[in-house]
This record gives C-alpha cells, structure tokens and sequence, in this order.
C-alpha cells in the first residue's frame, strides 16, 4: 500500500503504526479501522506514543551495547547518558521520526564496530539492514551506508577481492532490505528524488538563514546546552583516548560528526535534527568518563577520586533535572487551551474576535499567517472587539523586521491595545536583578521543580497568547 507521503519519507514509521493501529482496532474494538479510527483517535494517537517511548527506550540498550564492546563501564555509562538526555527524554515523547532514526543509527554504529572486530556475514547483513531502515525513516539515514562502507574498506583494505566482495553484497542487502522496509520508494522513485531536492534547500517563516558554519555552530549549542562544560571536557578526553587506544574501532563512534557537517549544509536547522549528531558525544564522553574513572582510581593522588565522583555528579544532577522538567512540562496545561478557557468565561466569541494561528480559535496551525492577514482575509468581515496573537507567530515576523515591516507595525499597533490576559510559561532568573549563579539552566530547572511541586495549576507550556481590548474607532475600523 503506497503510504503516500515522501518528504521524509516516515515510511517505516507509517507502515509500523499502521500494523498497530489495525491490531489494536480488532482486540480492543473487535472492528476493522476503518470503522474505529475516526471515534478513537486518542487511544490511537497514545497507541502511536508508547511506540515512539519504547523505541527511544531501546536507544538505552543499543548505548549500553555499543559501549560493552569497548568494556563494561563505557556500555553502563552511555546508557545512562543516554537514558537521562533531557533531548531525548523530550522527543520520545512525540509521534515524529527522530527518535526512530537515532535508534537505527545507534544500532549501525553497534554493528560496523561488531564487524571491524568480528567481520562476519551477520554483522554486515545487520548493519546493512538497519542502514535501510535508517533511509526509510529519513533521507539523512542513508548516510549510514557510507559508515559501513568505510568500515569494510577500513578493515579489508589490503584484499582487495573480500574488500569488493563485501562492498558488493552490503549494497546489494541495503537495496534489498530498503525495497522490503519501504517499496514505493523505488515504485515512485520520481515522487522521492523531487522531495531530495526540495527539503535540500528548504526555507519558512522566521528561518534565520544562519548559513552552513551557522547550523554546526547551532547543533554544537544545542548539544553543550543540554550537556554542560564538564561533560565537554570528558568528550575530549575521551576523543583522545579512544583513537589511542581503540583506534581499530573508534571510527563508527564518529559517525555523528559527519553526519552534523553535513546535515548542517540543509538551508534550516531543528533541534531535533542533532537526535544522531548526539550519538558521538554522547558515546565518547561515556568513554572519557571511564578513562577518567581508572586514572582516578590508579594514580596514588587521593582527590582525584573524589574530584571524578562530584565530577559525575554534577553531570547526572544536570541532565537529570533537565529531563525531569521536560517531562513535567508535559503535564502542564497549553497556553492555547488555558486561553480558550478564559476566553469562554469572560464571554469573548470568535464571532467578534481577530486572530491568528496557535491561539485558542486556532491552536494547532498558522491559519492565514499573521494577524494583518487575518485583517484583510478571514477575519475582515467582523466586528472586531477582541484582538488575540501567538509568540508562536508573531517572533517570526518580528525576527524579521525588514522582510515583514507592515506585519511589525501592525502587531506594534496591537501591543498598544489594553491587554485583556497573557497566558505565557514562566520566566526564571531571566534579567539582571538576579545574582550570576542563578543564570543557568541548573537553577531554573530546579525552581521550576519547586514551582510545579507547590501548585502547577499555576503553570503553563505553549507559546505566548496576548488577549487585547479594542474600542472603537481605533485602527481596525475600515
């Protein structure tokens, strides 16, 4: 059955949940799909969450796999680093594709060490297989193959007719597992190769066009923000270690490099994307950690030791505070829903309301873009009393002042209307009153902990949502 969607292509993601979603519908329903999907979308959509939660949960193991073969503190180590990552104790909560890609990498770069030290038949079928799936899942994921191939090069480079015969039988297993995990792919490879090209160069609203060494120095961001410095000193140290020492092995460690300079190329740039950039720090830095750990433990010195211990510490109460807050924040009541609330309180209609996308009327999408559009287009026949606006597109427009100068100045105009309500997250240690040790995500996360564990009715996730009066005649009469 052609899945019907090649952007990503989400293909094995697709086809998974639909298997699923027909399973569940006959034990559950005793019914076909068909006829339960649209009156039980929820229990799908959770169907669709465990799923993704289950996949991320076995990145732990793959982690823990993948450092054993280094030795058994290296795999404990990376599968708690993996286990307690607040990026991807975050995206295992979404229905989206990127934590089922970070797994199939994780499970490649298992399999290409397996193979650098055993090269067996089985390693590079698995390896080959789950390159396959790594494509299935997003176009990106066929970078995998090219780490299998430098694998078998690096290990048959002096047989030159193994080297070949391996090279040709780990292309022929990938096109063969690919065409078995997503055929439409080859079925319609004209619908494939143009969506290639055109998410090769994407743009959208509010892109900030940061340019190549922009998007790697984002991606490196994102990581050390999640990790913090100390974690980035034992990457290094574990990058130089390694090489050292497992030098036979440690090059599909690496893999997450490459792919972060190239995936950097891509005109926009999402957090989410670095889920397989993460891999390599987060694997050395396992391993650097361990290195650390036996210097400790070996040299006579007596605060090293100790020094290692607050050294781990520090690491796992950051991580671990961080994870616990995005898991909190999805407990947390939306800005969009909280807002629709008040908005059916306090009597306001969308009758006599001007808004835009991502706010109570319309929360889950732009709309018409930005409120100005929504003036001229969908909401120009009103009689407009109240006036509603998102953070969530209003910053696009904003970032952007020289490109969008008459959506500025309308929501300037807007900004200057008595303010009904503001439904925002809250803001911690945010200005300069606050003392410098306070600037950090450590201390946010744990005053946001102390917040939610006191009364967290009182807080909110989403974007910011602006209610405005307005009293005519103003700006918005015609």
């Amino acid at each position: 059955m052609d899945p019907g969607e090649y952007n990503h292509p989400d293909h094995f993601d697709i086809y998974a949940n639909a298997v699923l979603y027909h399973a569940a519908s006959h034990l559950v329903y005793k019914q076909p799909l068909t006829k339960t999907f649209d009156d039980h979308k929820l229990l799908f959509y959770r169907i669709s969450r465990i799923f993704v939660a289950l996949l991320g949960t076995a990145c732990i193991v793959a982690a823990y796999l993948i450092g054993k073969e280094f030795n058994a503190n290296t795999g404990l180590i990376a599968a708690l680093l993996v286990a307690i990552f607040p990026s991807y104790v975050d995206h295992s909560h979404y229905i989206t594709a990127d934590m089922p890609l970070a797994l199939f990498i994780l499970s490649v770069i298992l399999f290409a060490v397996r193979y650098l030290k055993h090269p067996s038949h089985r390693n590079l079928l698995a390896g080959a297989l789950f390159c396959a799936l790594s494509l299935s899942v997003k176009y990106p994921g066929g970078l995998t193959l090219l780490l299998m191939v430098s694998v078998i090069i690096s290990k048959h480079f002096r047989e030159r007719t193994v080297l070949l015969k391996r090279l040709s039988e780990t292309v022929s297993a990938f096109l063969l597992f690919l065409f078995l995990a997503s055929p439409y792919l080859f079925l319609n490879y004209d619908k494939a190769i143009k969506a290639v090209l055109v998410n090769a160069y994407p743009i959208h609203l509010g892109a900030d066009g940061l340019g190549w060494p922009g998007n790697m120095a984002f991606y490196a961001t994102s990581y050390l923000d999640f990790s913090g410095v100390i974690m980035l000193l034992f990457f290094f140290l574990g990058g130089v270690y390694i090489v050292r020492k497992e030098k036979p092995y440690a090059l599909p460690v690496f893999f997450g490099l490459f792919y972060w300079m190239v995936l950097s190329k891509v005109g926009l740039h999402w957090e989410r994307w670095a889920l397989p950039m993460y891999t390599c720090p987060l694997l050395v830095s396992a391993y650097g950690i361990n290195v650390a750990h036996e210097k400790a433990v070996q040299l006579s010195r007596r605060y090293l030791f100790p020094f290692w211990c607050v050294a781990l510490f520090l690491i796992v109460c950051k991580l671990l505070i961080a994870s616990s807050v995005m898991t909190a924040q999805f407990t947390l009541k939306d800005t969009r829903f909280a807002s629709y609330l008040f908005t059916q309180k306090a009597g306001i209609a969308e009758e006599n309301t001007l808004y835009e996308g991502f706010t109570p009327f319309y929360p889950s999408n732009m709309r018409d873009g930005s409120v100005l559009n929504a003036y001229n287009t969908l909401d120009k026949n009103k009689t407009i009393r109240y006036v509603i606006v998102s953070s969530g597109l209003y910053d696009r427009y904003l970032g952007e002042i020289g490109k969008y100068h008459a959506e500025a100045e309308f929501y300037g105009k807007v900004f200057s209307l008595p303010l009904v309500r503001k439904f925002a997250p809250r803001e911690y240690f945010s200005d300069g009153s606050y003392p410098f040790y306070l600037n950090n995500d450590l201390a946010r996360g744990l005053a946001f902990l102390l917040d939610y564990t006191r009364d967290r009715e009182q807080l909110f996730t989403g974007p910011t949502i602006g209610i405005y009066r307005y009293v005519p005649p103003g700006f918005l009469d015609r």
